[in-house]
């Protein structure tokens, strides 16, 4: 695709005030012996995975966004550096360090920041007013974020397992939608329609939601356009299960390139937080789009939507991760079945 067709494209996806650069996968074959560039190795490595060609494009500034773009050729994948300190912020509150007294207190402030982050860019002054002040409200222990605060000493951790988890998860879960998007019988393939609709009766199996916010949540997940329409469904959970996959493979490989041993729980406990703050952070997305949409709180369904949408996910990823553990922890030949990369 053009440089300015990529050029218009981007910004007006991430705001003109965003600085981007494609990066090349030639500087792997080029770099002096002995260096080690983990982000260039990771794509090195895995962009076979994705079976279709694709350039990647970091940005620094903008909307903290991390999204791919399938529909055009070579296919898109944005990795926004605001993007990767966000998830390392929150992996920080959810590890505990130093925050073991005020988690709760501390992930509710952050996301509600991240709100405000979002709607300024989207331009909703308003909400980002209101989700900004409430962040404030009786906090009693600060988390200190801000653009450009972390990304330097993100870049500085020990390549281990959860420095790949942070740089990789959500990239290898775009990697995923690629492939999905160019081979449309993989996800299919992997999950079914009936699969989906077991997933979304899970998630409504929760006793707090009465029976008649589950009939209008059921009725509005017949409309292509929700996240938990059955294809959306099988769509995500696929991405998700390919982003665990590659995450398996990758932890060992960079931390081999880097003189290390991966330990294979720490990177199960890596791969939990990574789901985790993957949901948290498309819950702050989607609660600035519902509130673009809308300003009559009591529509409770379409708030309801986007948390149900990822138990369903987890829902459908669960057996196949159990199995993926199996193999790969007792090299279980049986479930070579499952794997997608």
């Amino acid at each position: 695709m053009e440089e300015e067709v990529v050029r218009i494209f981007l910004e007006g996806e991430l705001g003109g005030a965003a600085k981007y650069k494609k990066l090349d996968p030639s500087l792997v074959e080029n770099a002096s012996p002995g260096s080690l560039n983990p982000f260039f190795l990771f794509l090195d490595r895995f962009r076979g995975n994705v079976e279709r060609e694709f350039d990647v494009y970091w940005v620094d500034g903008g909307k903290p966004e991390l999204f791919s773009a399938a529909q055009v050729e070579p296919a898109l994948v944005v990795l926004s550096s605001r993007y990767l300190e966000l998830v390392f912020v929150f992996r920080q509150i959810l590890g505990g360090i130093p925050f073991d007294d005020y988690r709760s207190q501390a992930i509710e402030r952050t996301a509600l920041r991240v709100m405000a982050e979002l709607a300024v860019y989207h331009g909703n002054l308003e909400f980002a007013q209101q989700a900004f002040i409430r962040s404030l409200i009786g906090e009693k222990k600060h988390v200190y974020d801000w653009s450009g605060r972390w990304i330097g000493e993100l870049s500085r951790q020990p390549i281990d397992e959860g420095f790949v988890a942070n740089w990789f998860f959500g990239l290898a879960h775009e990697f995923g939608h690629l492939n999905a998007a160019s081979h449309p019988e993989n996800p299919q393939g992997f999950f079914s329609e009936s699969d989906a609709r077991r997933a979304l009766d899970f998630a409504l199996s929760d006793d707090t939601i009465n029976q008649d916010l589950k009939d209008a949540i059921r009725q509005s997940a017949e409309s292509p356009s929700s996240p938990l329409f059955p294809q959306r469904l099988i769509v995500e959970a696929y991405a998700d299960f390919f982003a665990i996959q590659i995450l398996i493979r990758a932890t060992p490989f960079l931390m081999e390139k880097a003189g290390r041993t991966a330990n294979m729980y720490a990177i199960l406990t890596e791969v939990e937080q990574s789901m985790t703050t993957l949901w948290i952070l498309e819950r702050c997305k989607s609660s600035v789009q519902w509130a673009m949409r809308n300003s009559d709180y009591s529509q409770d369904v379409e708030l309801y939507v986007p948390p149900l949408a990822f138990t369903a996910r987890g829902f459908l990823v669960r057996q196949p991760f159990e199995i993926v553990v199996t193999q790969t922890m007792f090299n279980d030949a049986s479930a070579e079945n499952w794997l997608t990369v």
